[in-house]
Protein backbone atom coordinates (compact mmCIF):
# COMPACT_ATOMS: atom_id res chain seq x y z
CA UNK A 1 0.00 0.00 0.00
CA UNK A 2 1.45 3.52 -0.78
CA UNK A 3 2.27 5.67 1.87
CA UNK A 4 0.06 9.07 1.69
CA UNK A 5 1.79 12.36 1.67
CA UNK A 6 1.41 14.34 4.98
CA UNK A 7 0.77 17.35 4.40
CA UNK A 8 2.28 20.26 6.96
CA UNK A 9 0.55 21.63 9.90
CA UNK A 10 0.07 24.92 8.37
CA UNK A 11 -1.63 23.57 5.49
CA UNK A 12 -3.63 21.39 7.53
CA UNK A 13 -4.22 23.99 9.94
CA UNK A 14 -5.80 25.87 6.66
CA UNK A 15 -8.14 23.40 5.51
CA UNK A 16 -9.68 23.83 9.21
CA UNK A 17 -9.98 27.02 9.12
CA UNK A 18 -11.52 26.18 5.30
CA UNK A 19 -13.95 23.80 6.91
CA UNK A 20 -14.92 26.45 9.56
CA UNK A 21 -15.34 29.29 7.47
CA UNK A 22 -18.89 29.63 5.21
CA UNK A 23 -17.35 29.46 2.23
CA UNK A 24 -19.49 31.36 -0.70
CA UNK A 25 -21.86 32.41 1.85
CA UNK A 26 -21.15 36.27 0.97
CA UNK A 27 -20.87 35.87 -2.81
CA UNK A 28 -22.42 38.49 -4.72
CA UNK A 29 -22.96 40.90 -1.04
CA UNK A 30 -20.86 44.10 -1.38
CA UNK A 31 -17.98 44.89 -0.77
CA UNK A 32 -16.15 48.22 1.37
CA UNK A 33 -12.41 47.96 -0.21
CA UNK A 34 -10.92 50.34 -2.91
CA UNK A 35 -7.91 47.62 -3.08
CA UNK A 36 -10.04 45.00 -4.91
CA UNK A 37 -13.29 44.95 -7.83
CA UNK A 38 -16.03 43.69 -7.31
CA UNK A 39 -17.86 41.76 -10.14
CA UNK A 40 -21.06 43.54 -11.48
CA UNK A 41 -23.13 40.54 -11.18
CA UNK A 42 -23.23 36.27 -10.72
CA UNK A 43 -22.97 36.22 -14.65
CA UNK A 44 -20.16 38.34 -15.17
CA UNK A 45 -17.94 36.74 -11.87
CA UNK A 46 -18.86 33.54 -13.67
CA UNK A 47 -17.82 34.84 -17.00
CA UNK A 48 -14.29 36.51 -15.60
CA UNK A 49 -13.58 33.59 -13.16
CA UNK A 50 -13.68 30.76 -16.78
CA UNK A 51 -11.66 33.74 -18.87
CA UNK A 52 -8.68 32.56 -20.60
CA UNK A 53 -6.87 35.83 -18.76
CA UNK A 54 -8.00 34.63 -15.37
CA UNK A 55 -6.69 30.89 -16.51
CA UNK A 56 -3.54 32.43 -17.91
CA UNK A 57 -2.85 34.39 -14.58
CA UNK A 58 -3.11 31.59 -12.81
CA UNK A 59 -1.07 29.50 -15.02
CA UNK A 60 1.65 32.43 -14.72
CA UNK A 61 1.77 31.75 -11.16
CA UNK A 62 1.85 28.14 -11.15
CA UNK A 63 4.76 28.29 -13.86
CA UNK A 64 6.35 30.94 -11.51
CA UNK A 65 6.55 28.12 -7.69
CA UNK A 66 7.16 25.14 -10.58
CA UNK A 67 10.08 26.72 -12.46
CA UNK A 68 12.05 28.14 -9.71
CA UNK A 69 11.18 24.35 -7.63
CA UNK A 70 12.47 22.47 -11.14
CA UNK A 71 15.96 25.04 -11.02
CA UNK A 72 16.79 24.96 -7.45
CA UNK A 73 14.88 22.70 -5.87
CA UNK A 74 14.51 18.86 -7.70
CA UNK A 75 14.13 16.73 -4.98
CA UNK A 76 11.15 19.02 -3.13
CA UNK A 77 9.66 19.66 -6.89
CA UNK A 78 9.08 15.61 -7.06
CA UNK A 79 6.37 15.63 -4.36
CA UNK A 80 4.35 18.03 -6.28
CA UNK A 81 1.98 15.76 -7.12
CA UNK A 82 1.96 14.29 -3.93
CA UNK A 83 0.39 17.86 -2.61
CA UNK A 84 -1.96 17.96 -5.12
CA UNK A 85 -3.92 14.58 -3.90
CA UNK A 86 -3.58 15.12 -0.41
CA UNK A 87 -4.78 18.93 -0.42
CA UNK A 88 -7.80 17.73 -3.13
CA UNK A 89 -8.49 14.93 -0.99
CA UNK A 90 -8.73 17.77 2.01
CA UNK A 91 -10.64 20.42 0.05
CA UNK A 92 -12.79 18.36 -2.18
CA UNK A 93 -15.88 17.83 0.16
CA UNK A 94 -15.25 21.78 1.16
CA UNK A 95 -15.48 22.80 -1.99
CA UNK A 96 -18.15 20.43 -2.92
CA UNK A 97 -20.66 21.68 -0.23
CA UNK A 98 -19.70 25.39 -0.60
CA UNK A 99 -20.55 25.15 -4.35
CA UNK A 100 -24.29 22.98 -3.45
CA UNK A 101 -25.14 25.85 -1.34
CA UNK A 102 -24.83 28.87 -3.76
CA UNK A 103 -26.19 26.57 -5.57
CA UNK A 104 -29.51 26.65 -3.13
CA UNK A 105 -29.36 30.61 -3.46
CA UNK A 106 -28.44 31.57 -6.81
CA UNK A 107 -29.57 28.28 -8.93
CA UNK A 108 -25.92 27.77 -10.52
CA UNK A 109 -26.43 25.34 -13.56
CA UNK A 110 -24.79 21.74 -13.30
CA UNK A 111 -21.93 23.02 -16.07
CA UNK A 112 -21.34 26.01 -14.10
CA UNK A 113 -21.35 24.07 -10.51
CA UNK A 114 -18.40 21.87 -12.05
CA UNK A 115 -16.35 25.03 -13.56
CA UNK A 116 -16.56 26.86 -10.25
CA UNK A 117 -15.69 24.18 -8.46
CA UNK A 118 -12.36 23.47 -10.81
CA UNK A 119 -11.80 27.13 -10.35
CA UNK A 120 -11.88 27.27 -6.75
CA UNK A 121 -9.61 23.83 -6.19
CA UNK A 122 -6.92 25.41 -8.37
CA UNK A 123 -7.15 28.87 -5.78
CA UNK A 124 -7.17 26.96 -2.81
CA UNK A 125 -4.93 24.13 -4.20
CA UNK A 126 -2.62 26.40 -5.10
CA UNK A 127 -2.18 28.25 -1.86
CA UNK A 128 -1.74 25.10 0.04
CA UNK A 129 1.27 24.62 -2.54
CA UNK A 130 2.33 27.86 -1.82
CA UNK A 131 2.32 26.98 2.11
CA UNK A 132 4.28 23.82 1.27
CA UNK A 133 7.15 25.14 -0.73
CA UNK A 134 7.28 28.60 1.45
CA UNK A 135 10.71 28.07 3.32
CA UNK A 136 11.87 27.31 -0.19
CA UNK A 137 10.20 29.80 -2.65
CA UNK A 138 8.16 32.10 -0.48
CA UNK A 139 5.45 33.38 -2.67
CA UNK A 140 1.90 34.36 -1.76
CA UNK A 141 -0.18 34.71 -4.97
CA UNK A 142 -2.92 32.14 -4.39
CA UNK A 143 -2.26 32.80 -0.56
CA UNK A 144 -3.04 36.40 -1.27
CA UNK A 145 -6.68 35.42 -2.32
CA UNK A 146 -7.45 33.20 1.06
CA UNK A 147 -9.25 35.96 3.19
CA UNK A 148 -11.54 36.36 -0.09
CA UNK A 149 -12.50 32.88 0.08
CA UNK A 150 -12.28 32.81 4.23
CA UNK A 151 -14.85 35.91 3.84
CA UNK A 152 -16.80 33.65 2.09
CA UNK A 153 -16.57 35.79 -1.49
CA UNK A 154 -14.90 34.17 -3.94
CA UNK A 155 -11.74 35.31 -7.00
CA UNK A 156 -13.31 36.22 -10.41
CA UNK A 157 -10.00 37.97 -11.92
CA UNK A 158 -7.04 40.16 -11.88
CA UNK A 159 -7.41 43.84 -13.68
CA UNK A 160 -3.87 43.94 -15.24
CA UNK A 161 -0.79 41.42 -15.36
CA UNK A 162 -0.45 38.32 -13.69
CA UNK A 163 1.88 39.73 -10.83
CA UNK A 164 0.27 43.44 -10.63
CA UNK A 165 -3.61 45.12 -11.01
CA UNK A 166 -6.69 44.58 -8.67
CA UNK A 167 -8.35 41.66 -8.16
CA UNK A 168 -11.92 41.06 -8.70
CA UNK A 169 -14.36 39.63 -6.41
CA UNK A 170 -18.12 38.84 -6.17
Amino acid sequence: MAKTFQLSDASVKLVGELRKANLLTRVGESIQRRSVVRAASWRNALKRMLSNHWANIRLEWRNRLSFELCQRYRSQYQLWNDIALASNALLDPIIREAVERLDERLGVRSLAKKQLFYSIRIDLGGAIHEMEYTTLVPLELYRSLLPWYLDGHVACDLEGGPFSGRLVVY
